[in-house]
């Protein structure tokens, strides 16, 4: 399975993070909050049935992964890189065969930056040495009929933080 933290700000969710990261199986990078921030722009990629407006695609998610505020380290604390080329070539495919699987649907351009956010935390989940991983981008939940579309109901699953209201003075 992969995990969604998803719920209210200030509920504690970049602690139980870092928590759940300590796993052996499961790494927990910084969220740089790829789908929040590249979905509103996604038409400005073009057709990304293009592979040159995909592969430019890419390089931005990647750059903006690979310089978020909080570096995605592997297991030996060395900044991760994306290789471009391999995520490009499973965004095709995956996107291929959500498309021969899911003939009624409508599996349109944003499927593709789905799965470049899928491979690039497959690729640091790989890094870290962990089988499996978790994103906390809280709003995430938005997008919910997608992800669900794409990983379908065995592999995904949500974590539900909400923020307990009689503690707002104390924060």
């Amino acid at each position: 399975p992969i995990f969604m933290m998803v719920g209210s700000q200030r509920s504690g969710s970049n602690w139980l993070r870092t928590m759940l990261s300590e796993r052996e199986d499961l790494a927990g990078p910084h969220p740089p909050h790829i789908l929040r921030d590249f979905f509103p722009i996604l038409g400005k990629f073009g057709d990304l049935d293009d592979e040159d407006n995909l592969e430019i695609l890419v390089d931005h998610v990647c750059t903006f992964v690979e310089n978020n505020q909080v570096a995605w380290t592997d297991k030996h604390g060395r900044k991760v890189k994306f290789d471009r080329e391999r995520i490009v070539d499973v965004a095709i495919s995956t996107v291929d065969i959500l498309r021969t699987v899911h003939k009624d649907e409508d599996i349109n351009q944003k499927f593709y930056l789905i799965a470049i956010f899928d491979e690039i935390y497959n690729i640091n989940a790989i890094a870290c040495d962990k089988r499996t991983w978790i994103c906390k981008s809280m709003g995430t939940s938005q997008w919910h009929d997608m992800l669900l579309l794409f990983y379908g109901e065995e592999r995904l699953r949500y974590i539900y933080l909400v923020r307990d209201a009689t503690c707002h003075c104390h924060s």
